[in-house]
């Protein structure tokens, strides 16, 4: 009785394990087939499928990857099975990249959610990464590489994907909420608030958190996952120092393809001001045994050298920190959208404003492609009133002679000297002499006129 109720249990667990981490391929027997009275048919294609799904999630699970990656992998995984089994193709084991190209193309085209729906942008590029790692591991647990990255091999992966997104943007399934970005301005009121101020314990994080949020060009979860020892204390030519992010993280394309020759990026945060900040916050760590960059605060403090505890940041408070500074100065934070995000999207819009070019943004960065940056491009409403007032219809202007007028001498003085051919060698006479039979294009021209009797 005791072994009938083993066995009872062992097939409920494989039906319910199977129904969440299947990954394989299309499972031959249907779940509803399987009663808990019923154990699996021998050596069936259920069993394989168990076995194989299994090891790769529990080793995934193993070297401790998130539960959140876990669980995108299996689900892409299913569908990927099931479209296999929808084309009734040979095995993958025997596929050719080519062929694997080829089938990728298709499931990419026409994959959907359970209930036929369409996906958003943001989660159809989230499953398709998913997927692709799954595809990465499972090939090499076959001995054979697989480099999905490749621009030649797939080529035609790339653009059926960014195809169907840009389709899903335009029928108003685009998930994607781009952070609002905050101005130079913007920043230095929050970096001179009273609650950023370097005198306390959380005005010096806080202060920091800005700084190197901003020039590292973090995302919203890079702040919390750096350590001290990501921030490299160098000196330049004049002796200042300076601090170099040696993480180097690059931005992993949101569709899961990186470009081709992707490179990690190693940004500074500038000498001066800046850096010493940095480095008094960093001084106060030599106390603290723990390793992350942004530790908690010692409530119970009584001087610099204890200010901050064992512990790391919290999360949650830590992404609520821009946000609430922002709420200090009078942004509207929903409407605006700031978000951990909007750090990073601020120092690339601000660089595109200075006139950064496009390739001296992804250096900086870690964008992968100009693609990834056209949210940033965008016009903002004194751009656009040039830009119209520009294009509005003027009459074409007469060309008239010029005509003295009567009983008054015009004099110009014009810096630096014109050569229009006066009286003196490279100076103007007056000021019909630099006027007449000339054409200037938005210039400021001063002339003063003074009557002679005067």
């Amino acid at each position: 009785m005791q072994d009938d109720m083993q066995d009872e249990t062992t097939v409920n667990e494989l039906a319910e394990e199977l129904s969440q981490l299947s990954t394989a391929a299309a499972p031959f027997i249907e779940l509803s087939e399987l009663t808990p009275l019923q154990p699996p048919p021998p050596h069936s294609h259920w069993v394989i499928l168990r076995s194989s799904a299994t090891k790769h999630l529990d080793a995934r699970k193993r070297a401790n990857i998130p539960a959140n990656t876990v669980r995108g992998e299996t689900t892409w995984a299913k569908k990927w099975a099931d479209y296999k089994a929808s084309v009734a193709m040979q095995p993958e084991e025997g596929w050719t990249v080519s062929t694997l190209a080829r089938h990728l193309e298709s499931f990419i085209d026409q994959v959907k959610m359970d209930n036929g729906s369409d996906f958003k942008d943001s989660s159809l590029k989230a499953g398709i990464d998913a997927l692709f790692r799954y595809l990465k591991k499972t090939w090499k647990q076959r001995g054979r590489t697989l480099d999905l990255h490749n621009a030649v091999d797939f080529e035609g992966v790339r653009t059926i994907l960014d195809r169907r997104i840009k389709d899903l943007q335009d029928a108003g399934r685009g998930g994607t909420v781009h952070s609002g970005a905050l101005t130079k301005s913007e920043l230095a009121a929050l970096l001179d608030l009273a609650s950023c101020g370097i005198d306390t314990a959380h005005g010096l994080r806080n202060h920091v958190y800005l700084h190197v949020n901003y020039f590292l060009c973090n995302r919203g979860v890079d702040a919390y996952e750096m350590e001290k020892k990501d921030l490299v204390k160098k000196f330049n030519a004049a002796g200042q120092f300076f601090f170099e992010n040696a993480r180097g993280r690059e931005k992993n394309h949101s569709g899961g393809i990186k470009s081709v020759g992707h490179h990690a990026r190693i940004n500074v945060i500038p000498p001066g001001s800046t850096a010493e900040d940095v480095d008094k916050y960093l001084s106060l760590h030599r106390a603290v045994k723990t390793s992350a960059l942004f530790l908690a605060v010692n409530n119970k403090a009584k001087s610099e050298e204890t200010w901050y505890s064992d512990g790391r940041w919290g999360k949650n408070n830590m992404n609520s920190t821009l946000a609430a500074l922002c709420k200090e100065i009078g942004i509207d934070i929903k409407a605006r959208k700031i978000t951990p995000h909007s750090l990073r999207a601020s120092a690339t819009t601000n660089l595109i404003a200075e006139g950064a070019t496009d390739h001296m943004v992804m250096q900086t960065t870690g964008h992968l492609s100009i693609e990834s940056l056209r949210a940033y491009h965008q016009l903002k409403d004194d751009d656009r009133i040039r830009i119209a007032e520009r294009m509005a219809p003027q009459p074409e202007k007469e060309n008239r002679p010029a005509t003295a007028m009567e009983g008054v001498e015009c004099n110009a003085i014009i810096r630096p000297p014109l050569d229009s051919g006066g009286a003196v060698p490279g100076q103007p006479r007056n000021a019909f002499d630099v006027i007449n039979g000339n054409t200037f294009h938005n210039c400021t021209i001063t002339i003063t006129v003074s009557n002679s009797s005067s």
